[in-house]
């Protein structure tokens, strides 16, 4: 079904999402119990399972690379459980938070433009390995990031990316 619906039009996962951020709001379990440097190898190595299962079922499987196809898949999301609760219980820096607060309200410009700007380079460069990959897709969030911060300061747009 996945496969069929546009995934800006899968309001189960955004459904989903939403009500997961409420609950790390009102309760966070996992940070009292385990040692920080625990949850921190436990993110890593959940990581590496998430994105060997995602490429397995993706290529051998259902022969599709789209990483939004498993954006709610149970190993994802174990893994942003575990991955947001790790980032709570990292103390942050006073100084620290209108940056922190500067970035998180061009986050939805960046999901706005980022599939358009995969869609163009994905035509020129298409990333085969890890390293690779994760090159990728930190040019292409900070080329989101630098776009999505120059049509903020225009008085018309910024109402549709800023949160």
């Amino acid at each position: 079904m996945q496969k069929f619906v546009p995934q800006s039009l899968r309001l189960w996962t955004w459904l989903f999402f939403f009500l997961i951020g409420g609950l790390f709001t009102v309760k966070s379990t996992v940070r009292h119990k385990l040692p920080l440097l625990v949850h921190g190898i436990l993110v890593l190595l959940l990581a590496v399972i998430n994105n060997t299962v995602i490429k397995k079922t993706g290529v051998f499987l259902i022969h599709e690379r789209l990483a939004e196809l498993f954006y709610d898949d149970l190993t994802s999301i174990i893994w942003y459980i575990l991955l947001f609760t790790f980032f709570l219980r990292i103390p942050i820096k006073e100084s620290l938070h209108p940056i922190i607060d500067s970035f998180s309200r061009l986050t939805l410009g960046i999901f706005i433009i980022h599939p358009i700007l995969l869609m163009v380079l994905n035509a020129v460069y298409t990333p085969l390995g890890t390293a690779s990959s994760i090159i990728f897709w930190l040019g292409l969030t900070a080329v989101s990031l630098v776009i999505s911060y120059v049509m903020s300061k225009i008085p018309f747009v910024k109402g549709l990316i800023r949160l």
